[in-house]
């Protein structure tokens, strides 16, 4: 079962303090920001009285690109950002298509990945997860003809690591309103306790800069959610590494009467 808690059909079944003792219990907080990296942050947190003169801040910058790659992811997301307010004040989104928004709003998002280790691959690519899912009942062809071979879900960034499926993104202009193009909101899935429920639980609401002087109030916590996010993903890995070494024995464990976690997002015909 995967479970929202804030999903408001929840709130005819439980009570305001029922939900909250739900997305409290065993949760684990994000990882804070180094203390270096809330320093360089703090230097663009100010008013700038034109684009130009935070873009040529922020370009005079110069830092080693491995050993301060967080810097480095800071301060072009910072460049790029500001490029786009160098001749209007004001920035409209209603016009953009899905790529625009992708590869010039929300670059940053997946920019965080090109150090070593979790890989952002973008443009419509498919979830291999949820193609096991689709296909679970799919078998070899013994009388009957087996159907086709269903994909899986595409999005628009894809994050892993080897064979590890850690995350996605999606960039869409159908909501309820074109400003939700702005705002970037983090899910992020665990299990507080057994095996069988996942809960999900949400960041707040960040909104990308639309005019110049929210530029440092705006763009500075997209940058931390997207850190604090990638930092998330690298405690998942660790967790996956530090599996304990199985035993060479022949398989003879029906998994019939076992309870399985079921594949993230797949819709099934009594759901």
């Amino acid at each position: 079962m995967i479970f929202d808690p804030d999903d408001i059909n929840w709130k005819n079944y439980f009570t305001p303090v029922e939900l909250n003792e739900i997305k409290l219990f065993n949760l684990r907080p994000l990882t804070n920001i180094p203390p270096d990296m809330k320093q360089y942050l703090d230097i663009y947190n100010k008013d700038w009285n034109s684009a130009k003169d935070l873009y040529m801040f922020a370009n005079g910058q110069v830092h080693d690109t491995i050993s301060e790659f967080n810097h480095k992811w800071i301060r072009e997301s910072i460049i790029r950002m500001s490029e786009l307010f160098l001749y209007e004040d004001i920035l409209d989104l209603k016009n953009y298509s899905e790529a625009e928004l992708l590869h010039e709003i929300w670059p940053f998002v997946y920019r965080i990945f090109k150090e070593k280790g979790i890989k952002a691959m973008i443009g419509e690519r498919c979830s291999v997860a949820v193609a096991l899912a689709r296909n679970v009942d799919r078998n070899l062809e013994v009388v009957e003809r087996r159907h086709r071979k269903i994909t899986g879900s595409k999005v628009d960034i894809f994050l892993k690591i080897v064979g590890d499926e850690l995350g996605s993104s999606e960039v869409g202009k159908d909501r309820i309103m074109v400003a939700d193009d702005k705002y970037m909101k983090d899910v992020i899935m665990d299990v507080p306790v057994g095996h069988n429920i996942t809960r999900i639980s949400r960041t707040t609401k960040f909104e990308f800069p639309s005019t110049l002087s929210t530029i440092a109030a705006d763009f500075l916590p997209l940058l931390e959610a997207t850190w604090k996010g990638k930092e998330a993903m690298k405690a998942t890995i660790k967790i996956l590494n530090n599996r304990k070494r199985k035993a060479i024995e022949l398989n003879t464990t029906s998994t019939e009467n076992t309870s399985l976690l079921p594949y993230s997002f797949v819709r099934t015909s009594s759901s």
